[in-house]
């Protein structure tokens, strides 16, 4: 027991000279990230100004995807509230909101009224927030024997 307690004082003592020897170290320098740069690297889209304001929907959604992208947090992202009440009445939105709760296949393809429906579904996100409702809805809005017959099956997704 007495040789084991002493090979223990000595490691004790060989690890407090090598700590002393050595030169205080701190953390690691902390690496700050140039998200500007990292955004940049992206090319988003350049606004200038539009006359129609879905277009400038279209350039925030394309520019906070880049802002996700580089892990900009909610303050980084802070001027979207700002641009979205200059640039998108609200009215517009909910125009947008009964266009798609109302759209219907009509006279397009399917495919036309598929990519109508994705396009107007962004306005309305709590209507189609599960896949089962996204679902319904485009559903509802296909001819009357297309319905019937989509409707007899089932899909594992939208």
């Amino acid at each position: 027991m007495e040789q084991i307690l002493g090979m223990q004082a000595q490691l004790m003592q060989a690890m407090m000279q090598r700590l002393d020897n050595e030169p205080a170290r701190g953390p690691p320098p902390v690496q700050v990230r140039d998200k500007h740069r990292e955004f940049m690297k992206g090319r988003p889209p350049v606004f200038t100004h539009v006359s129609d304001p879905m277009e400038a929907d279209d350039w925030l959604r394309a520019v906070e995807k880049q802002l996700n992208i580089v892990q900009c947090n909610d303050l980084e992202k802070e001027f979207k509230d700002n641009f979205w009440s200059y640039h998108i009445p609200d009215g517009l939105m909910e125009l947008k909101q009964k266009e798609f709760r109302s759209l219907k296949q009509g006279s397009m393809t399917v495919v036309e009224y598929r990519d109508k429906f994705a396009q107007l579904s962004r306005y309305a996100p709590n209507d189609v927030a599960e896949d089962k409702d996204n679902q319904c809805r485009f559903l509802k809005g296909l001819f009357d024997g297309l319905q019937l017959q989509l409707m007899s099956n089932t899909y594992p997704n939208f």
